[in-house]
């Protein structure tokens, strides 16, 4: 099992701020998520997050050609896969889970994880 430390992120300027708020406007302003979009990434995000971190969790994955579903209920895992030439999802090729909870700084966070040839 590995560990992180969580860290305390140092205070903005005033224009880092105001850069942040700005982006964080526009992302606002950008078209609302489809909830049939949500619900097909939940029906992803259950066969490995427990119930109660799905709130936090999402997939991030370019298309649907980067994840699936391998095996049935309690043996069931996902498959995450890069593509050559795929486009960049947040400023990079990637095909991942991730689960957006809301840490304190000095909390210690544990998880683990398994590849499968």
């Amino acid at each position: 099992m590995n560990t992180v430390k969580i860290v305390r992120i140092p205070r903005l300027s005033m224009g880092g701020a105001m850069l942040l708020l700005a982006a964080l406007f526009a992302a606002s302003c950008s078209k609302a998520a489809d909830p049939k979009d949500r619900e097909k990434e939940l029906s992803y995000l259950r066969c490995v997050v427990p119930e109660s971190l799905l709130e936090f969790a999402h997939v991030e994955v370019s298309a649907i050609e980067n994840i699936t579903i391998v095996g049935e209920r309690a043996g069931q895992h996902l498959g995450l896969h890069l593509l050559p030439g795929q486009k960049k999802k947040n400023s990079g090729i990637r095909a991942e889970i991730t689960v957006n909870y809301p840490f304190q700084p000095g909390d210690t966070t544990r998880y683990a994880w398994r590849f499968n040839p």
